[in-house]
């Protein structure tokens, strides 16, 4: 059971995040160039993983 639930949900994430990351590589390119658009972009997503491990790691 666990197996199909971990391809659906990545699959569904899939589509959320493929075209988020492209309107704010859109929005992003009248501000900065596209290579600072998608560095700013992964420097937030790494901030957005991490912060929920760090969290959880002082809980135990």
């Amino acid at each position: 059971m666990g197996y199909p639930l971990m391809i659906a949900l990545g699959g569904l994430s899939g589509f959320f995040i493929v075209p988020m990351n492209a309107i704010l590589q859109h929005r992003g390119a009248t501000l900065l160039s596209a290579v600072h658009s998608i560095a700013v972009q992964n420097f937030n997503q790494r901030i957005s993983q991490c912060s929920p491990c760090s969290a959880l790691t002082r809980c135990f």
